[in-house]
């Protein structure tokens, strides 16, 4: 691509943290092609710092000497270099860059790439990706991880058939390694015998693993068992509508699937009210700092000015009400 394809004065916008860059940069001396880069802080557009906020994220980005402050509702940092490379592109295209940074913080992901599907009334997160093989399901995991480190992750996954097939245990073993809870499904078992796939991938899983062929039930058992602050991870198909068993093929969307349990009303979501992760997202918020307070209160009848109130579940009261 670098070498051959492109034509003279033609630009190269690449990652200066990837492997290969110091090649490419080779190739682009030789070559007098402009090379723009990201990320580091020696780069045409560094990073200058990178923090969550919850389902945020919130960057600084430097570029010509001013400093740039942006709040993406986005999920996975990996999606800043995307964001960046983008950048990029639109302020070598000429485009005022004023007007980029003023718009950019409403980008949404791309369907079915780390996308964030409903509202789950308990505060469970439900994000769906295209990941299907063993480099892009460990991607999303360690993203998944870094963003929402104190929470359970569970994964709805399969591998498709005519296909790797060295690439089923692989992906197993990244499952047990990365994710609380497996629930193995089908994937586009093409011309394969479906149950042969699942028992490729169960060699690599060492626990924690649920097999649900039917990749609807698969899907409402992992969003029934759904407790509070924890994650879901829907892995494989991502924008696909289709689901391929060779002899026919199914309509069939992951996305839509996800948003009709969802919105069903009668779906009771299960609650985890203790969990570390609630304690941590409440102080941590910015608001609650600087806080002076006297006295401690689980007693809402009782309870006196300045107190800090904790709200618990009695015998006969629930303080949450």
């Amino acid at each position: 691509l670098f070498k051959y394809l492109l034509k003279r004065n033609s630009t190269i916008i690449t990652d200066s943290t990837l492997p290969q860059f110091p090649k490419i940069k080779k190739i682009a001396n030789k070559k007098k092609y402009n090379l723009l880069s990201i990320f580091e802080k020696n780069s045409d557009l560094p990073m200058v710092s990178h923090k969550y906020e919850d389902d945020l994220q919130i960057i600084d980005i430097k570029y010509k000497s001013q400093i740039y402050r942006i709040k993406l509702n986005l999920i996975g940092k990996i999606q800043i270099k995307n964001l960046l490379m983008a950048l990029l592109a639109t302020i070598q295209s000429n485009i005022d860059v004023k007007k980029v940074f003023s718009v950019i913080s409403r980008v949404k992901s791309v369907e079915g790439r780390f996308e964030k599907i409903g509202l789950v009334k308990n505060n469970s997160k439900i994000i769906l990706d295209y990941a299907h093989t063993p480099d892009a399901l460990k991607t999303v995991l360690l993203n998944v991880k870094d963003q929402f480190p104190l929470s359970k992750i569970s994964l709805v996954f399969g591998c498709g058939g005519d296909r790797d097939k060295k690439k089923r245990s692989k992906m197993g073993k990244i499952a047990s390694k990365f994710s609380d809870v497996i629930y193995l499904t089908d994937d586009n078992p093409r011309s394969e015998n479906p149950k042969k796939i699942r028992q490729d991938i169960i060699k690599g899983c060492k626990n924690k693993t649920v097999e649900i062929p039917n990749r609807k039930k698969a899907i409402y058992y992992a969003i029934k068992e759904l407790k509070s602050n924890e994650i879901l991870l829907v892995a494989g198909k991502g924008h696909e509508n289709t689901q391929d068993y060779g002899n026919k093929i199914l309509n069939f969307s992951d996305k839509k699937i996800i948003k009709e349990i969802v919105n069903k009303k009668k779906m009771g979501f299960k609650r985890n009210m203790y969990s570390n992760f609630n304690l941590n997202t409440a102080f941590n918020k910015k608001k609650l700092n600087n806080i002076n307070y006297s006295g401690v209160s689980i007693n809402s009848k009782t309870i006196k000015k300045n107190n800090l109130f904790f709200a618990i579940k009695g015998k006969n009261t629930d303080g949450h009400k």
